[in-house]
């Protein structure tokens, strides 16, 4: 009996700690999220030239040992009025309001003299683009998810039950299913505001999981236009090798978020979101079934 009693401690205190680390998250979670629809509140929309980058080595290649040269870029506060896009920086005027970028990007995704739709918060001095402000909700979201789970989940035991897993099942395909609802409205709005531009596949770069393992990452460029340089790995392609190197195709740019989109042939990605939502449908059925005493 004794023995067990150790063991129902050591659960205890298990659980305790993770929901000590969920607790740590939800602050967080709630400290950023209060940043975030703080600033959202203050800002107003603004037209953001990239005036120049700072350099910053974050990383290594894990074969060489070299160091990745990565970048901020410096964000500044222009008028729509006075200078269009495709225009260039001017190193001579002053008193211009700057911001450093909240993100950190390895490669040419902001060259330097675009023009790029963002906000500007007259209070702080933050000037951020729209793709800096897609990443803050999403991340967000996580951490409160995240810290919820290290709090209700450890605590859960073996006393979840038949009808405890249903729920938990349907709970999980309720979830996926309206993240691929979700994800079908942002690929329409994309579609919606994207600039036909021509791509070309800059290069197939060796990037790592999160196991160590190597895969091939495309980069694509545009080629020409105001977004002229502007590279993007974040890309989905259907079928690539490294003869397609150099190919120029036409695409779809979202300035929005940054990302390149291949727009015809074999190079055309599939929609992801039916499949999504399908994964989400069968957890909900097992769920469902559960609940309902098939198994």
């Amino acid at each position: 009996m004794e023995l067990f009693e150790t063991f129902d401690i050591l659960f205890d205190m298990v659980a305790g700690g993770f929901a000590l680390v969920g607790v740590f998250l939800l602050l967080a979670a709630l400290g950023l999220t209060l940043h975030f629809l703080r600033f959202k509140l203050r800002a107003r929309d603004v037209q953001v030239l990239v005036a120049e980058h700072k350099e910053v080595p974050v990383a290594s290649e894990p074969d060489s040992g070299q160091a990745i040269r990565s970048y901020q870029p410096v964000f500044e506060l222009i008028s729509s009025e006075t200078m269009g896009k495709g225009s260039r920086p001017d190193s001579e005027r002053s008193g211009a309001v700057r911001s450093l970028s909240s993100q950190i990007h390895r490669r040419n995704s902001y060259p330097i003299g675009t023009v790029w739709p963002g906000r500007y918060d007259p209070v702080s001095g933050d000037i951020r683009t729209a793709r800096d402000l897609e990443v803050w909700p999403m991340m967000v979201t996580i951490m409160w998810i995240v810290g919820i789970a290290f709090i209700i989940v450890p605590r859960m035991g073996d006393g979840l039950g038949d009808d405890g897993a249903a729920y938990f099942l349907g709970g999980i395909g309720l979830a996926v299913i309206a993240s691929g609802v979700v994800s079908t409205i942002r690929a329409r709005q994309r579609r919606a505001r994207a600039l036909n531009v021509m791509a070309l596949l800059a290069d197939i770069e060796i990037a790592y999981d999160t196991d160590g393992d190597p895969y091939d990452l495309p980069v694509l460029r545009i080629a020409g236009g105001d977004y002229d340089r502007v590279e993007s790995a974040d890309v989905g392609i259907a079928s690539f090798s490294r003869d397609d190197v150099g190919q120029v195709f036409r695409a779809r740019f979202d300035p929005y978020t940054g990302q390149i989109d291949a727009g015809e042939g074999r190079f055309k990605a599939p929609q992801t979101a039916p499949a999504i939502m399908a994964t989400g449908a069968i957890f909900l059925a097992i769920g469902a079934a559960l609940k309902a005493g098939v198994f």
